[in-house]
Formats: C-alpha cells, structure tokens, sequence
C-alpha cells in the first residue's frame, strides 16, 4: 500500500483521456494497493489541473479497460476546451457535477446518478448544443448493461425551459432510442430545439405528453394535452392553425414505414 502525493507538469502516459489531464500544471492525490491477483485499487483520488476531480471510493483494476468505479465522484471543470482532442470534436463551456458511480469505467455494466450544472457549453454535438446555451441543471439516472445499452430515466432538465422524464429512454444512441413514459415540458422557446427536431422551428409550448416507442423513426404512440402560443414548425397544414394561443388534446401514431395516423384530436385556437 503507497500514498502518493505529487505535482506533475505536462506528463504523457500515452492515455489520451488521462494526458489530457496531465497537460500543463496538475496536483495528484491518491492511495494505493495491490492485491495478489495484482489488480490495483485506488482510494481518495484528488486531481487539480485543467479542473478539479474528488473520487470518495474506490477504482480497481488492472489497467483501465477493466476498471471499476464504486464512489462519490465530483468534476469541476471550468474550460471543456482542452478535452476537445480526447472526445474527437470542439468542446468549450464549464460542468460541475456530483455523481454517485458504481460499475466498469470503459464498458460493461454502469450506473450513475448525480446532477451536473453546465454554463454555456458547447458539445460538437449540433442537435444538443443548443440546449446548453447559458445556464443548465441536469438530474439524471442513467445505466449501461452488458450490451452497452444505455437506459436514462429520473431525468429533469431546467436551461432555456424545463423538461421532465418520468419513465425511460433506451438505446445505444438517439438513433436508436425508445422511450417509454411521461414526458412534461414547459418550453418558452422552441428555436433551441429545431436542430434535433431537423426543421426550423419557434413559439412557446406547454406540454404534457405520455409517449411509447422509438423517438427518431419506427413505430411511436403519443397523446397528452398541449397549450401553445405562435408556434411555428416548420409544417405548412399545422402552423396556420398554431398562430396565436392554442390548446390541443390528441392522440397519435408514428408506424414503421414513418406514417402517421391521428386518432383523437381536441383543438381550441384560431378556428
């Protein structure tokens, strides 16, 4: 067993992830073990670099392909920019976030709950970026399998509206994700959302929306209720009847080949 406390400047190990990290000025903290099977087990990791990371458990393993986490994590990060190399796309903004982590790092069976606070972060990710202009608050509870399938469920979002999950989304990207639940969202502006939603959209919405299937195509049942003000989506048959203030009821389906069928619809607005 080894305590080590050490202040590194611009080390390499050949990690991108953990070089990143290690790049200029960065303050390490940890105990350590090895066992007879010569897996290692690392205790009280405290980082100071780019950010700053506070691990109150455990990290075992070999090498960091079969590593396991079980502990209190806390990341603050105040500049993403320098993992823009390491996550393969340009990354800026500050996280602050406290998770609770149990399983393998890499890959295999994970869990993580926690809540994060983001500013003005900016993830490559075009569909999603929008969504973190200025300040966010995320809560989540989010699982891996085996597989490498990934369930978020728990899940509320606060930033340019507020959006609440109470149920599950499934998949191993948004391609492929199936949600399974209730969905509220009080959304002062919609224009944030047009990238994911793949038009250009705007207005206000209200919603409350129960929703079974998969969210980017295949076969998806929605209904709930929903009060808007000057919606615009991008849809020549809808928009005109969404100009001003409007409450709909409905019920909805998305089939296989991308076809949708309408099967109960209550509308109170223009017309």
């Amino acid at each position: 067993e080894a305590t080590v406390e050490a202040r590194m400047t611009n080390v390499s190990v050949s990690i991108d992830a953990v070089d990143a990290l290690l790049d200029g000025v960065s303050d390490l903290f940890f105990t350590a073990r090895r066992g007879i099977d010569k897996r290692f087990e690392l205790q009280d990791l405290k980082y100071d670099g780019l950010g700053t990371i506070r691990l109150d458990g455990t990290v075992t393993g070999s090498s960091l392909e079969d590593a396991e986490v079980d502990g209190k994590l806390l990341v603050d990060v105040p500049n993403l920019a320098p993992l823009s190399g390491v996550a393969g796309r340009q990354m800026s903004g500050s996280v602050l976030a406290n998770v609770d982590a149990t399983g393998q790092v890499m890959q295999g069976p994970l869990t993580l709950r926690g809540n994060a606070r983001t500013q003005d972060v900016v993830t490559g990710l075009d569909r999603f970026d929008p969504l973190l202009t200025g300040r966010s608050d995320l809560q989540f509870d989010a699982r891996r399998n085996a597989d490498g399938l990934y369930t978020l469920s728990a899940f509320t979002y606060r930033g340019i509206g507020t959006i609440t999950l109470d149920g599950t989304v499934t998949g191993t990207s948004l391609e492929d994700a199936a949600i399974d639940g209730r969905v509220q969202a009080d959304l002062p502006r919609l224009a944030p959302l047009s990238g994911l939603a793949g038009r250009e959209m705007s207005g206000a919405v209200i919603a409350d929306v129960t929703a079974s299937g998969t969210i980017m195509s295949g076969p998806l049942e929605v209904s709930g209720t929903a009060s808007t003000r000057d919606v615009v989506l991008s849809l020549p048959s809808v928009d005109p009847l969404l100009a001003g203030t409007s409450s709909l009821r409905f019920a909805a389906e998305r089939d296989a080949e991308g076809r949708y069928t309408l099967s109960d619809l209550n509308y109170d607005g223009v017309g």
